[in-house]
């Protein structure tokens, strides 16, 4: 037995001695496997951090960096890269600054702690991801950045949804709606009634969730949205079978159909062909059922 546990340790430690880590001197973070990126994320890596060794500002260092975190969907890469500009924006912050640069490190700052709190929100860990949400929304407060500044309180009330504290999360939506239409910000206002829209439907106040997707619809319409315009028409569809108007709801499906024919999005396109034939389904349409479900996206 104790044979086989010191053979199983000298395994693992040629396992480890094997893996060749990247230089941190030039790629700056640690026990990055470079021969287990792909070869465009490789290239993606080398070209960004040239960017970083010739850069003579913070800013043009973080940018370069940021790059890699952004564009880079490698799980083993890009948090590595992330905590690094988290790393290195803390400690510069420590020191005195410029208000420019500043400004700069604390754009960049609540970027990064974003992304943490993103990973955290993946793996369920809500409550680390609520305190990394909360750091960024105070960031952006500090900067006066108010598209930020209510972006992350919209991230912030969708976690407090997913734990079914819809009170919580009502509170902050709205607490970003009232900020976006300070600003004008047509798009985000769009997104805030989306958002307690949805509260509304999952509560059961129909009637609510109706005026508040409408207000979204009306907004995403004037942004130019057109993306988003198909999950609000289908969620009006939803809620008029809810309400027993059989009519009303193919109505907004056959919207939602005909943008998302125009987007060209097949998987979309399908989803509502099957929702419209069990419309026709449960009016007892069978004919009219049938042909939905044998339409080819």
């Amino acid at each position: 037995m104790r044979l086989s546990v010191v053979i199983l340790f000298i395994l693992i430690a040629h396992q480890l001695q094997a893996q060749k880590f990247a230089d941190k001197n030039y790629y700056l973070v640690d026990s990055l496997v470079y021969e287990n990126i792909s070869p465009e994320y490789q290239q993606l890596i080398d070209t960004n951090l040239n960017t970083y060794h010739a850069a003579t500002t913070d800013a043009e260092k973080i940018y370069a960096v940021n790059l890699i975190v952004k564009l880079c969907w490698d799980e083993n890469v890009w948090p590595k890269y992330n905590q690094w500009v988290y790393d290195y924006t803390t400690e510069k912050l420590k020191l005195p600054q410029t208000d420019t640069v500043r400004f700069q490190l604390l754009q960049a700052l609540a970027g990064a702690v974003y992304y943490i709190g993103w990973q955290y929100g993946v793996k369920s860990d809500y409550d680390k991801c609520i305190y990394y949400y909360e750091q960024c929304a105070e960031v952006y407060k500090e900067i006066d950045d108010q598209i930020g500044y209510a972006n992350a309180l919209d991230n912030i009330g969708g976690i407090f949804l997913i734990q079914g504290e819809s009170a919580k999360a009502l509170d902050y939506h709205t607490k970003a709606l009232l900020i976006r239409k300070n600003i004008d910000n047509k798009l985000g206002i769009g997104a805030s009634h989306q958002s307690i829209g949805t509260i509304y439907m999952e509560h059961g106040d129909y009637l609510s969730a109706i005026d508040e997707f409408k207000e979204a619809y009306k907004y995403f319409q004037l942004s130019g949205f057109t993306h988003g315009v198909p999950g609000l028409l289908n969620n009006l569809g939803t809620i008029q079978l809810y309400l027993g108007d059989m009519d009303k709801a193919l109505n907004y499906f056959n919207q939602s159909l005909a943008i998302k024919i125009q987007l060209e999005d097949k998987q979309g396109i399908a989803h509502t062909l099957i929702q419209l034939g069990n419309i026709n389904l449960i009016s007892g349409d069978i004919k009219g059922a049938k042909e939905y479900f044998e339409k080819k996206p």
